[in-house]
């Protein structure tokens, strides 16, 4: 496997409101015995507004800081389905255990993108998260900068043609 060379998110499905408060339950009794950092507070004391979508992502493969600009999101399989709109993370929670202030390698992660309109229409056509659904990557939405674009397109197609010939 090659080392990708841009920073890039698979988002696999959004969280409803239901889940959301679901989320919270879960991170009081996560923290309830931990130190709670300033991010804990914001998150929780945080509610959606009708620009921000809370979507689960697979298992990053960058160290990501939230000030990161993010300009474009990409359907996949579909590489033609684009736009751009610059956007950014309001909240990242870690493993969906713990507020935190970056995406860190290694790990899925709940965010809350914010956008300075509406949100594009691929996102909201994610499936949105059950307790029983397992993340698949049959369809699914990247997000990525605009310098990045190329080259994770380059990656993906990569990717995608490897495991057609699995």
């Amino acid at each position: 496997m090659t080392t990708p060379t841009a920073e890039y998110l698979v988002c696999t499905a959004y969280l409803d409101a239901t889940n959301v408060t679901r989320l919270k339950d879960n991170i009081i009794k996560f923290i309830r015995n931990r130190e709670r950092r300033p991010e804990y507070e914001q998150f929780m004391n945080w509610k959606q507004a009708a620009n921000e979508i809370v979507v689960s992502t697979t298992y990053s493969g960058f160290d990501i800081t939230l000030t990161k600009e993010f300009g474009i999101v990409l359907k996949q399989p579909e590489p033609a389905q684009l736009e751009h709109v610059h956007f950014t993370i309001a909240h990242c929670i870690l493993n969906e255990w713990a507020p935190c202030d970056a995406i860190a390698r290694g790990h899925k992660h709940i965010l809350v993108l914010k956008f300075p309109s509406g949100i594009p229409r691929m996102l909201t056509e994610l499936p949105s998260i059950t307790q029983q659904q397992l993340h698949t990557r049959n369809n699914y939405v990247v997000i990525c900068s605009v310098q990045d674009l190329t080259a994770v397109q380059q990656e993906l197609s990569t990717s995608e043609q490897s495991r057609r010939t699995q």
